[in-house]
């Protein structure tokens, strides 16, 4: 009987093996999919999720798991990536297509991957590298003769498509056409006459039509006891020898020498840089022209302020200038150069006197932050100990206080990060313990209740009223004002006249920056007709704008032939991409697509052992 169970045991293991079947993922196994006489096998799979899994996490920036990748479906996008090449490995077997051992012995030898230091090709790194991956020179040998072999038949039956004219000019209008509109900002200043006031019964009647923006949110009634730095300052006392000692060690702070703001130009020779000089005293160019002339900008040659010893052989001569000027050749580092001096910066010296307060507060607030610190432990104690947070406050210099407390809410503590995180995930019940502020302080804090979502009373927020109603009749005068504009300007009228500061745009593309105007104004402009003129509402107003022309791309700019250009390479290798897609899926379906789930789970169950 217990062989009986024995062999039982051995049977059902076997059996679940021959399922398996692919604990090394060797060549041999049974295959993840088929197309036609093409299998992807489970190594091939494996090998595939495993770099997709890495190049995941180092995109990602953490460690992404088989569950994690296959949540967002990156199993799915591997396995249709290797269908589809098993696809036209199928159809490029069927056709006969192949390339030779030179061929495959070429692409090997021009990896850069397997080259070694003298230039050739490194059998040793490429043993290495196979032996990493888990392949053997065949395996991958043949994967390289399969890709060369799949890359002729894509080259011969797509090769040639290209993306139609039409299609790219209409692209390249998109991005670099451009637009020329005039446009004028419809201000307060612009109305008739002045805002009425809001009455009372404006006041009552705005305040009950919109409750909801004057209701405040749930909260967290929450007991705190805390303390920070600063409430300690009267209460710590510092050495003067400590004092004197942080104001010597930041005598370069306190006492600045006199300095110089230079900028320097660098020559080949002292000849080309005395040449230079001659030209500028004789007024046929200047510094600044020296410069761009040289392609640089001023601040590639501004060394900032500098004191005399920062500017080396060069620093007596200039530290000799009584006035702003230019001066040179002087010997650097660099070479020869010229230096513009632009300005004397006085020495600066600060007191100790002047500079105790201070001191005083940094040393203060250090020995504060010690002493906070320090009394963690015993806060801690004390509240285990069943110390409650009115006790607290009476025994230590911690100060207590009550906050209605609501993630919108950022006065007094709640402008803590510290205390904010503890807040949200503060619950009744929860044990009170010391927490740390940025500062150095510390606080405990303790839940009271929930505070449902209460609407103010007009009382609590009758400024805010007043001020949305103002907002809200200005808003709408200044539309009715930009309305009547409009029709003015279209009508004929120079919007000068109006009152309006016109400011006319010309060749603006879709993606340009107009200070003053919304994020969406230049896709606004885009979708006008010539002459038409629109009012677009702002947070400061109405912008009134009105197309004036719309222009083709600059064809004679270099950037935009450059552009069309990679337009009609992504263009042509998208449509490809969609060609071959097309081809994949017809030859996978006279072929036959099998899967087999039962390998694929394998696999899987394999990553997370």
């Amino acid at each position: 009987m217990s062989k009986f169970f024995a062999w039982l045991l051995v049977g059902m293991l076997c059996i679940g093996l021959a399922g398996f079947s692919i604990t090394s993922f060797g060549g041999g196994a049974t295959p993840v999919a088929k197309v036609g006489d093409t299998e992807v096998t489970a190594n091939e799979y494996a090998l595939a999720l495993q770099a997709e899994l890495r190049g995941f996490s180092q995109q990602m920036g953490v460690n992404v798991t088989l569950p994690m990748a296959v949540e967002a479906g990156v199993d799915r996008q591997v396995q249709a990536q290797l269908i589809n090449r098993a696809t036209l490995d199928n159809e490029t077997a069927k056709v006969g297509l192949s390339v030779g051992d030179e061929h495959v012995a070429r692409l090997l030898a021009e990896t850069p991957g397997f080259i070694g230091l003298d230039g050739s090709f490194d059998r040793e790194a490429y043993r290495f590298t196979l032996q990493q991956s888990g392949l053997t020179e065949s395996q991958f040998e043949e994967s390289v003769r399969a890709d060369a072999a799949r890359s002729l038949y894509e080259q011969a039956t797509l090769g040639g498509i290209t993306a139609p004219e039409s299609l790219v000019d209409n692209a390249l209008a998109y991005v670099a056409g451009r637009r020329d509109f005039t446009w004028a900002i419809v201000d307060e200043a612009l109305l008739d006459e002045e805002l009425p006031e809001a009455t009372e019964e404006d006041l009552v009647a705005y305040h009950a039509a919109n409750e909801d923006a004057f209701t405040l949110p749930a909260r967290k009634r929450i007991t705190y006891a805390w303390v920070t730095p600063t409430d300690l300052i009267d209460e710590v006392d510092v050495a003067e020898e400590e004092l004197r000692a942080l104001y010597n060690d930041r005598a370069e702070q306190y006492q600045v020498p006199e300095r110089r703001l230079v900028e320097r130009l660098v020559f080949s020779s002292e000849e080309a840089a005395a040449s230079a000089k001659s030209m500028i005293d004789a007024g046929e160019t200047t510094f600044q022209s020296l410069v761009e002339g040289r392609g640089l900008t001023m601040g590639d040659v501004d060394l900032g302020d500098q004191s005399k010893a920062d500017l080396g052989e060069a620093g007596d001569a200039i530290y000799a200038m009584e006035e702003p000027g230019i001066i040179g050749p002087l010997p650097t580092d660099l070479g020869p150069a010229l230096f513009r001096m632009n300005a004397i910066l006085s020495a600066q010296t600060t007191t100790y006197e002047e500079a105790l307060p201070e001191l005083r507060e940094e040393l203060v607030g250090d020995v504060a932050r010690r002493r906070i610190e320090d009394s963690l432990e015993e806060i801690d104690d004390k509240l285990a100990s069943g110390v409650s947070l009115e006790q607290l406050a009476e025994e230590t210099s911690l100060t207590l206080g009550t906050i209605e407390w609501s993630e919108d809410v950022t006065d007094g503590i709640a402008g803590y990060g510290a205390f904010r995180e503890a807040a949200a995930e503060l619950q009744e019940g929860d044990f009170e313990q010391a927490i740390l502020l940025e500062d150095g302080g510390v606080f405990a804090m303790r839940f009271e209740a929930e505070v449902p979502p209460r609407l103010q009373d007009l009382s609590e927020v009758r400024a805010d009223v007043r001020e949305a109603i103002r907002n809200e009749r200005l808003q709408e005068a200044l539309t009715a004002k930009a309305e009547e504009l409009q029709a003015a300007i279209q009508a004929g009228a120079d919007p000068v006249t109006l009152g309006l500061t016109v400011t006319i745009e010309t060749d603006q593309t879709r993606t340009a920056y107009i200070e003053g105007t919304p994020a969406d104004f230049m896709e606004t402009v885009f979708a006008m007709e010539i002459g038409e003129g629109r009012n677009i509402p702002t947070e400061n107003g109405v912008i009134f704008v009105r197309l004036d022309a719309s222009n083709g791309p600059d064809l004679e700019n270099p950037e935009v032939v450059a552009l069309r250009s990679a337009l009609e390479a992504s263009l042509g290798q998208s449509i490809t991409q969609d060609a071959l897609a097309a081809l994949s899926d017809t030859l996978r379906a006279s072929e036959g697509l099998t899967i087999n789930e039962a390998v694929v789970n394998a696999v899987h169950a394999n990553f997370t052992q």
